[in-house]
């Protein structure tokens, strides 16, 4: 078959970090510049016929970017045969969750899929961000909530739905109290 397009979505990774003494703009030009070299390494590693980053936080609705442009990079990056893949990489799940909806992605995934089948492949809070919620970001409390404006966190943590359930990555036994009591507070309708 024909060889794979690799779109990159590493906008979880590029989260500030407020125990870093670097200036925020220094600490926003490192992570870019590994999110960039992420994408290579996944692209060599899935012998890719293309690799290409998208950056959520330049697509923003509010700054003239917007879904038409994010679905535009999108198509581009995936490209039309069936043989693309979105891989939505870790980091904070916030961050990620903050940009994702600015952005319009779950909008602009649904235009995309109109037009041709791509596979999905999150890790961490890329997988977190594939469900129906990302409410499971807090149960650790490895995510630090405060790298987006408050007021964004009073609305629901609306996942891309792309999957059923709720996810809760890198669970093992040693979360299994956690799982048993938090998933009680998931939004109705929602499950692990």
């Amino acid at each position: 078959g024909a060889p794979l397009q690799l779109a990159y979505i590493g906008t979880a990774g590029t989260a500030p970090r407020n125990d870093s003494d670097r200036p925020l703009k220094d600490q926003r030009k490192k992570r870019r510049y590994e999110a960039r070299a992420q994408c290579r390494l996944l692209g060599e590693m899935f012998s890719a016929s293309s690799a290409r980053h998208i950056f959520l936080e330049d697509h923003h609705q509010d700054r003239g970017g917007g879904r038409v442009k994010l679905t535009t990079a999108l198509k581009s990056a995936l490209g039309t045969d069936g043989n693309g893949l979105l891989f939505v990489d870790g980091g904070n799940t916030f961050w990620l969750w903050y940009h994702a909806k600015a952005a319009g992605l779950a909008a602009a995934l649904q235009e995309v899929r109109r037009v041709t089948p791509f596979a999905y492949a999150g890790v961490s809070a890329g997988a977190i961000l594939a469900g129906r919620t990302c409410d499971t970001a807090y149960w650790k409390g490895w995510d630090d909530p405060t790298v987006v404006p408050e007021e964004s966190l009073e609305e629901s943590l609306d996942g891309l739905g792309l999957v059923e359930p709720a996810v809760f990555p890198h669970h093992g036994p040693r979360w299994e109290e956690t799982v048993a009591e938090c998933s009680q507070s998931l939004p109705s309708g929602s499950k692990l």
